[in-house]
Parts: C-alpha cells; structure tokens; sequence
C-alpha cells in the first residue's frame, strides 16, 4: 500500500485538504519531470499574459502621456510636404506663401472657439557658445507654454513685449542647459546663434522629447531654443522654398467642439491655399482614441496567442491527469473499499489539477516579469505590470485546472470499486 493509503481516510472518515494537498504533492514529486512538462504550456502562457499586457499597458501609457503633452483640446496645422515632387511643384503653384501669419489672423478673426492660436518656425542653427551643439532654433509666441504645457524650471519664458521690440532673448529646454551649462546657472549668459547674440531668460521642460513613439511625425523638442517669432524672422531670413510658419496650435476650450472647429479650419485653409494640399491637421483626440482602438486589437491577438498556450498546458494536465488515474487505479479502488466517498476521489485529484495550474501559474507570473524586464533593458520598450494581471494570470491558472482536471478527477470517482481492487 502507497503512502497515499495510509493517509487515505481509514475507517471511513472524510478526507480533508490538508490530506488531499499532501497526497497530491507526494503524486507530482514522485514524477517530477513528468509534471513539469505538463506544466510548461501554463508557464509560457501566463507568461505570455504577463509580458503582453505589460508591454500594452507601458505603450497605452507612453501614448497617453505623448497626446496629453500635445493638448487634448489643442488642434495642430502644420506643414505637408508631399513625397511626389510634382505634387509638390503643384501646391506652390497653388499656394506659393505656404501656411502664413496671415492664415493664422484669418483663423482668429473666424474661428468664435478657438481662445488662443500660437505660430511656430523652427530653423536648424548651431548654438556656439558655450559649445557648439545641434539643435532647433523655434520661433513662436508669449503662450507657447500654455497650450504645450511645458514646465519652466528656471527664469520666466516669452513675453509679449519681447515679441514686440523683436528683444534678443532665449529660453533653453533643461536638457540643453545639463548639456551646456552642467555646473552653472545660465539666466543672463550669451548664446550665439548663427551670427546672432541671444541672452538665456528662462529654463524650460518640454512636452516630451518627441512624438515620433506615438505614431507622431513631430520633431524632437528635448534641445530646443525658443526665441520670440519676431525676432526669428528678423535675424534669420525666410527662404522662399520653404513655409514662413511650421506649424500653428490652436486650442479650443470646449472639447466637444473639437471636431466642428477642425472641419472649419480645413475649409477656411483649403480655400485659402486654392485647394493646395500643403496642410494637415493634427487632433489629439482622435489620435488618443485611434490609439484605444489599436491597443485593443493588440490586446485581442496577444490574448489569442496566450489563449492557445494556456489550452495546450491545460491539455497536457489532462494528459498526465488521465494517466495518473490508469497508474493509480488500484490505490483508488483500496481508498474506495476503507470508505473514501467520490467526492473525496474528486476533491483529491481536481487539487491535483489545480497544483499543477497554480504551480506553473507561479512560475509563469516569474517568467512573464522577467520578460518584461529583459524587453525594457534590451529592446527599450516601456513596460507597466500591474496588480491586475498577475491576479488575472493566477485566476487563469487555476481555472485551467478546475476545467481540465474536471474530467480525470470524475473518472476516476466512478471507476468500479472491484475492479480497481484486482487491477494490477
């Protein structure tokens, strides 16, 4: 007679757990590689399931900061370049001004919804002093930080007044200043722009340092300089090739009237561009849902492909569940004879099922988290694991179990107690 009879409830008693936990723990080591094959489908499925949602949540997070930091009630023109050369040639025939102040007026004069519109330029100069660094000059105006949201760290930013007396002043984002000025304070110092002198007055955090892990083709903002628009054009000459305005934010207060204002500014723009597609418009709102929307579909295929892991794992505990019924019939059939009910037999081999599930459920959560992390430090993807599905991976685990091991546990209650007696 096994350990297992021995423990099996003599005279008649009812099994407990704790007696069912033991058994099934001395059933599983007495077959240690067999159980950790069977184990080997929840472990890479509930890693699957951890490092999946992971990676879905750390990206939903770096998109929703991204689109924040753009404005969700701001609405962005900017500039289109088409590809086709002879698309191009074509909208400068159209519209050989580009996207202008003058559109930027007419856009205030006609737009009631629209409270605040700020230009943008940017021109590619070298910083010389202290260092020569690459960067983007950005010419723009006083509510810049407003409509961006950008932090200031040091100093004070744009002012109308400078943008009215064209004033030679500068304000660095904190990335540029740990590059420039690492160990000094750089209000009040001198920077040499092309051939130009600008005084720093103030620090800023920018939005993010760029847009392109969104889905956005937005330049990098982290080394920018930005300097009143005034002054921009009247130090660095606009070239006939290119636009006289990057680009041009508006924001809308009422954010149920973001997509009516948008659908007016491209009428207004088209008409005024003579139908030039020189032009597109960026709303963070819908790229914020557009964003939901791929995520979810993402979600669905990964919790696809982690389904059909977790179904090949709960198949191989069946597998090694139905084996160990024909294996330990006659151990059945002498706990059935000293007075063990079905449900006994049930409850004994369902926790078996279940310690298996919940065993690799374990090792699955450890896999999963390492994954993530391996992706973090080598891939340079953002990673978020959250409480929710290490909860979710278990309670798929132990699901996986109670289903698959349902049926062996079932057979063998009901095997007939004689006949596992004599089986050998």
């Amino acid at each position: 007679m096994s350990p297992g009879d021995r423990r099996s409830g003599l005279g008649g008693s009812a099994i407990t757990i704790a007696e069912n936990l033991r058994i099934g723990m001395d059933a599983l080591l007495a077959q240690k590689l067999r159980s950790f094959l069977t184990t080997l489908g929840i472990i890479f499925g509930v890693a699957a399931v951890i490092a999946m949602t992971s990676i879905s949540a750390g990206a939903q997070s770096e998109i929703l900061e991204a689109i924040q930091s753009l404005g969700v009630n701001n609405i962005i023109v900017s500039t289109h370049e088409p590809d086709d050369r002879n698309q191009l040639l074509e909208n400068q025939r159209k519209n050989p001004n580009w996207l202008t102040l003058d559109d930027a007026a007419a856009l205030d004069e006609l737009l009631v919804d629209v409270d605040l519109i700020v230009p943008l330029r940017r021109v590619g100069e070298k910083v010389q002093l202290p260092e020569r660094a690459g960067t983007g000059i950005v010419g723009t105006s006083a509510d810049f930080a407003s409509v961006f949201f950008a932090t200031l760290t040091g100093g004070r930013f744009l002012s109308e007044n400078d943008s009215r007396t064209r004033a030679p002043v500068a304000v660095i984002t904190e990335s540029l200043r740990r590059d420039l000025y690492p160990l000094s304070n750089p209000l009040g110092e001198s920077l040499k722009i092309g051939d130009s002198w600008f005084t720093i007055v103030g620090v800023i955090q920018p939005p993010l340092g760029g847009f392109t892990s969104a889905g956005l083709d937005l330049p990098d903002m982290s080394k920018d300089v930005y300097v009143p628009l005034e002054t921009l054009n009247a130090r660095f000459a606009v070239n006939r090739s290119t636009s006289p305005l990057e680009a041009l934010i508006l924001r809308v207060p009422d954010e149920d009237k973001l997509q009516p204002v948008a659908a007016t500014i491209t009428r207004i723009l088209t008409r005024r561009h003579n139908q030039a597609a020189d032009f597109e418009l960026i709303v963070p709102v819908e790229l914020l849902e557009q964003s939901r929307q791929t995520q979810r579909i993402f979600n669905i295929v990964m919790g696809t492909i982690a389904s059909i892991s977790l179904l090949v794992g709960g198949i191989g505990i069946m597998n090694i569940m139905l084996s160990n019924v024909v294996e330990r019939t006659r151990e059945i059939g002498v706990r059935r004879a000293m007075g063990a009910r079905q449900s006994d037999v049930v409850s004994q081999f369902l926790l078996e099922a279940v310690l298996l599930s919940l065993i690799g459920g374990l090792v699955g959560v450890i896999v999963g988290i390492l994954m993530a992390w391996g992706i973090t430090k080598f891939a340079g993807w953002n990673t978020a694991i959250g409480p929710l599905a290490v909860v979710l991976a278990f309670g798929v685990s132990a699901t996986v179990g109670i289903i698959f091991g349902w049926w062996p546990a079932k057979k063998a209650a009901h095997l007939d107690v004689i006949n596992a007696i004599r089986h050998e």
